[in-house]
């Protein structure tokens, strides 16, 4: 797999990376191939937030954590020389080195001594995420294999630095001096855990080296053990509070949107509801609409009906009309047969002049009958005209003036009703006046002791006791 690391400013891609290739792997492999010599870091870097990778760290598993967020993850290899340059032995020939660059995770430092000159100082090379060539090494490095190096004081890639102060040590009762004796740096080393910050540990000579120094030298590095220990921790908690931080902001970020899809949602139900609403409201004049479509249809089919009676009349009439038209038909042909039968006649009497004056006055008498009956039918076909013409206008005035007729008779049958129901109203309220009045003397003769007189007798009942309403009276 390749990754992409950018190298000032340029991106860089480094090939066949796979699970197991380390943050150390990279940064050998990209100053091999850039051919620089000095001290580098790789540093992962998540939009504005930066962090120190450890030697040991491996860049595919770091982008398998980021998930979906691994395309906004950037590999940076930074050079930071500072903190690698030894200071010169003092006159006890024993020196320390300075504490490394404090940024780093993790570190692996490795203890070279050089015995030979008199001089002897002491340098710890970092691999973790850091790179310490000189010029005079090779550019290849390998990874585990340590590489000596000359001591040149006067070295320009070397740079001078302070000299590290140790924080005052807890106290500790001193080990025996035969525990102190067997331990080596070797297995100090090996005994020390891998992920420290790059740190350059105080060597001292091992002539003079006294058990409390050995002690110091285990209790310093324990603390720096655990110092890296929880830089490591705090550096992978603050990347897991980033992906915390970016799983919120996405969550918070889908709650809007499903706030926003719910407010969609909720307009669209009110349209909803305001489209029923007008649909119904248009059903509703539909319906009124469709009643009267309904009439008209039943018009419509009065109308036709209608019109099929009055086709069926014409139909008539015409039949009619022809009959009357074969009839003048067969009468003009009548005619035309005795007009030729008299133009016959006269000739023949014109030939026959020796005939007598009797038998001319006789032809000429049946010819001015025959023509008179064609007179006289032809006027009663015209006549029969008239009258089949008048039979329809007067039958047609005779349905109106029957359809009034109904109407006026239903007006007086209801009229007639109204007076009937008047006149019982007017009994029932003459009868109650005649009781009430009649009341009045009666329960004065029923009072006792009183001193009214009776107006009449009592046989005067039997006549009719007149009223303001009913002045002939009425009858009890």
């Amino acid at each position: 797999m390749e990754l992409k690391v950018w190298v000032e400013g340029i991106q860089r891609i480094v090939c066949g990376v796979t699970e197991t290739t380390t943050c150390q792997d990279v940064v050998f492999a990209l100053a091999h191939a850039t051919g620089k010599v000095g001290r580098f870091t790789l540093i992962e870097r998540w939009r504005n937030n930066e962090r120190l990778l450890a030697p040991q760290e491996y860049p595919l598993k770091i982008l398998m954590k980021w998930g979906e967020y691994s395309n906004d993850i950037q590999f940076i290899l930074r050079r930071s020389d500072s903190g690698n340059n030894p200071k010169p032995s003092q006159p006890t020939n024993s020196s320390r080195s300075p504490i490394g660059n404090g940024g780093h995770n993790t570190s692996n430092p490795n203890m070279l001594d050089s015995q030979n000159s008199p001089n002897r100082m002491t340098t710890t090379p970092t691999y973790s995420n850091v790179n310490n060539t000189s010029p005079g090494n090779p550019v290849g490095v390998v990874k585990g294999v340590q590489q000596a190096k000359t001591p040149e004081s006067d070295s320009p890639v070397l740079k001078d630095v302070p000299p590290y102060r140790e924080p005052p040590p807890p106290y500790r009762s001193p080990p025996p001096p035969s525990q102190a004796i067997r331990k080596s740096p070797n297995r100090s080393r090996s005994n020390r855990p891998t992920h420290m910050s790059p740190v350059n540990l105080p060597e001292e000579n091992q002539d003079n080296r006294s058990p409390e120094a050995v002690s110091y030298n285990s209790q310093y590095r324990e603390l720096v053990s655990l110092v890296n220990y929880q830089r490591e921790k705090l550096s992978s908690q603050q990347v897991d509070l980033i992906k915390y931080d970016a799983e919120i902001g996405y969550w918070e970020n889908k709650g809007r949107e499903q706030e926003r899809q719910v407010e969609l949602l909720q307009q669209q139900i009110s349209s909803a509801d305001n489209q029923l609403r007008i649909s119904t409201e248009q059903v509703q004049s539909l319906t009124y609409v469709e009643e009267e479509s309904e009439i008209v249809k039943q018009n419509e089919k009065t109308i036709k009906s209608e019109i099929v009676l009055v086709r069926s009349k014409l139909a008539n009439c015409e039949t009619e009309l022809l009959q009357c038209k074969n009839k003048i038909r067969k009468l003009m042909e009548e005619i035309h047969n005795e007009q030729r039968l008299m133009n016959s006649r006269q000739q023949e009497n014109r030939q026959g002049r020796l005939a007598s004056y009797n038998d001319n006055t006789t032809w000429q008498a049946l010819e001015r009958s025959m023509l008179a009956e064609m007179e006289s039918l032809q006027s009663q076909i015209q006549q029969a005209k008239h009258a089949t013409e008048i039979n329809n206008l007067t039958a047609e005035n005779l349905k109106r003036e029957v359809g009034v007729l109904e109407n006026a008779i239903m007006e007086k049958k209801r009229q007639v009703e109204r007076l009937v129901q008047e006149m019982k109203e007017a009994n029932l309220q003459s009868l109650t006046g005649s009781v009430d009045e009649l009341r009045h003397p009666l329960d004065g003769l029923c009072k006792a002791g009183s001193a009214r007189r009776i107006i009449g007798s009592p046989r005067q009942l039997e006549n009719a006791a007149p009223t303001n309403k009913n002045p002939h009276g009425v009858w009890v």
